[in-house]
């Protein structure tokens, strides 16, 4: 699921678009946590049902790393703030 598509749908903010750990999609839940949003307190923001394959498809192609952020380039290295914007 392309990042940019995300953002636009779910309203979630730049930074913490960047920062979103793997560990923080909860397809059981159909949500998504973020621990530190704005005034560095944790919310929950709702993935479309439509969007769970996609996730699912996503976390599959992206496999396990040595770090657990969720956008990765095509070396496999977060995707940090700067490539964002």
């Amino acid at each position: 699921m392309p990042y940019s598509c995300f953002f636009r749908i779910t309203g979630i903010r730049l930074k913490e678009l960047s920062n979103l750990q793997v560990t923080g999609v909860l397809l059981d839940e159909g949500s998504l946590r973020i621990n530190q949003g704005k005034g560095r307190k944790a919310r929950l923001i709702p993935i479309e049902r439509i969007a769970m394959g996609k996730w699912r498809r996503y976390l599959l192609q992206r496999g396990s790393l040595d770090h657990s952020y969720l956008w990765v380039n095509l070396d496999n290295n977060p995707f940090y703030l700067a490539a964002f914007e």
